[in-house]
């Protein structure tokens, strides 16, 4: 519970310094799905979130977390392959272009599609009057109210 009250005292302090029409993002809809999520990182280290109202989802993501094991992704001889694909590209042979670098330029393994996987998935909640409070003076701070 303490650490409930910190994270809402943090998030009010934040509110002065952070909350301008330049820096705050409003959605339309509470997030349902990782699809409706905000991305946040810097390429390496990464989080996705999207929540309600008063709940908040953040999946953690690092960038040498993949499913699957290690493999080398090299493929041999692309890159004699590129000029037999430029010239289908420019013969407008689009589907010919898209089998030759399918097949002969992606990685190795294409055919495995391996993805990221999350380190962790945080559920965050709020309780409701803290979270009107929070929503109420951050609305008026960016209309000038208080």
């Amino acid at each position: 519970m303490l650490s409930h009250s910190i994270l809402a005292a943090a998030l009010l302090l934040a509110s002065d310094v952070l909350a301008t029409p330049e820096t705050v993002v409003w959605f339309a809809q509470a997030g349902t799905a990782f699809t409706d999520s905000l991305m946040i990182g810097n390429g390496r280290l990464g989080a996705s979130v999207w929540g309600g109202t008063s709940s908040d989802n953040i999946a953690l993501n690092e960038d040498t977390l993949w499913s699957g094991g290690p493999y080398n992704p090299i493929h041999p001889g692309a890159h004699a392959t590129l000029l037999t694909a430029r010239a289908q590209i420019n013969a407008q042979n689009w589907t010919n272009a898209e089998a030759t670098i399918n097949a002969n330029v992606l990685g190795n393994p294409s055919s495995k599609h391996y993805s990221y996987v999350h380190i962790a998935v945080s559920l965050l909640f709020m309780p409701t009057e803290i979270h009107i409070y929070f929503t109420q003076r951050l609305w008026a701070q960016m209309h000038c109210l208080s």
